[in-house]
């Protein structure tokens, strides 16, 4: 949860994967009715103002470049009403020889779609 500024996305709030998450090493099904359900939440709590911005994950085995899957997902939460983000952001967590993080954001195209790299702050 979140919103945006003319300086970049803004976090104010995280919610869990939910307790009918299906986490394993080389897959990760969040309890979409749990987090929705939080989210929505968490929406009226800050009058409508901090909405879902995006989520985060990790490729224990590869590197933090978004997958088809990664893509996909971006593409599905980019359509759909009710998430009222139309440029969600995905933060992956990677790791070859060490542990890397990128940011992606997903940019709906008129003809076509994108994942682009975000500016990352590292702190």
């Amino acid at each position: 949860m979140g919103y945006e500024t003319d300086d970049g996305l803004v976090i104010t709030d995280l919610v869990g994967a939910g307790a009918n998450a299906v986490r394993m090493r080389s897959r990760f099904t969040p309890d979409a009715e749990h987090q929705w359900s939080e989210i929505a939440k968490l929406y009226e709590r800050s009058e409508r103002l901090h909405a879902y911005i995006g989520d985060w994950h990790s490729h224990p085995n590869s590197s933090p470049r978004y997958s088809v899957v990664d893509c996909a997902a971006l593409r599905v939460v980019s359509a759909s009403p009710e998430a009222r983000c139309k440029r969600p952001v995905m933060l992956i967590l990677g790791c070859c020889d060490h542990w890397a993080t990128l940011a992606w954001r997903y940019q709906p195209g008129r003809w076509w779609d994108r994942v682009v790299l975000m500016q990352i702050h590292r702190f």
